[in-house]
């Protein structure tokens, strides 16, 4: 695995990027969900129900979990709702521990578990009603494609949902948090996974990825429409909003 650490950036170096987040989910997969309750201080469960609440939930669809991980982002939507999931992580290791917690409330709203990649989705073109992802975009090797995937599958007047660590802007308060990534959060993460790297990376992809502004052009230019955005727990994370138009072309 030497060859695929990040670079002084905490970037992944060109292709490999998909590989080195490949391997350190399949590895942390056993106590992936512990470590973010530990490392949030357990407002991520906040977070994802602020996050499933930006879908309709008086109009029950098709909803594409991208990047699902262990599934708490569609646990969090399919016990509250009558919506129907179909989750997508690049790790089957990700996904056979979420597999572990489907209990009778989530048992017909998950409609299936697919080991896939975001950049190529497997799935027909306007297919699902929404399309959701916690924490995600930020670890797509091509960030571009995985946009134009999401828009591709999405059906016209159909909603996607990102929730996303990002930047606090306030300066003294983003300094504090700053030194966390850096310094406290690998520590912690690793007494309990046993893998500080891929919490070094976790802290450094944060530090890199687009500023908000950014995202949203990003979005805009792949053509999604009404694109807004909420700084979350003095900015710590973003959720962002777009929609695809009902009109093709509009």
């Amino acid at each position: 695995m030497s060859s695929l650490k990040p670079n002084s950036r905490g970037v992944v170096p060109g292709g490999d990027k998909k590989n080195f987040v490949h391997s350190k989910f399949q590895g942390i997969s056993g106590n992936y969900d512990l470590t973010n309750t530990v490392l949030s201080g357990g407002v991520d469960r906040w977070w994802r129900l602020k996050t499933v609440r930006k879908f309709r939930w008086d109009q029950p669809g098709l909803i594409l979990d991208l990047c699902a991980g262990t599934l708490p982002l569609s646990f969090a939507l399919t016990r509250r709702s009558r919506h129907r999931v179909v989750a997508l992580d690049l790790s089957m290791n990700m996904l056979r521990q979420g597999r572990r917690g489907i209990g009778d409330s989530e048992g017909t709203g998950i409609r299936g578990l697919v080991c896939g990649e975001g950049e190529r989705l497997p799935f027909a073109d306007q297919c699902f009603d929404g399309v959701m992802v916690g924490f995600g975009v930020r670890n797509l090797a091509d960030l571009e494609s995985g946009l134009a995937e999401v828009f591709r599958v999405l059906k016209p007047g159909g909603r996607f949902v990102i929730l996303e660590f990002s930047r606090p802007g306030v300066p003294i308060f983003g300094r504090i948090y700053l030194s966390y990534l850096r310094r406290l959060l690998p520590r912690i993460a690793d007494r309990i996974t046993g893998d500080r790297e891929a919490y070094e990376y976790l802290a450094r992809s944060i530090e890199e990825f687009h500023d908000r502004e950014q995202v949203v052009e990003l979005l805009r230019k792949e053509g999604f429409g009404r694109v807004r955005f909420e700084a979350v727990t003095l900015g710590v994370v973003t959720l962002y909003v777009a929609e695809k138009s009902r009109v093709v072309g509009n």
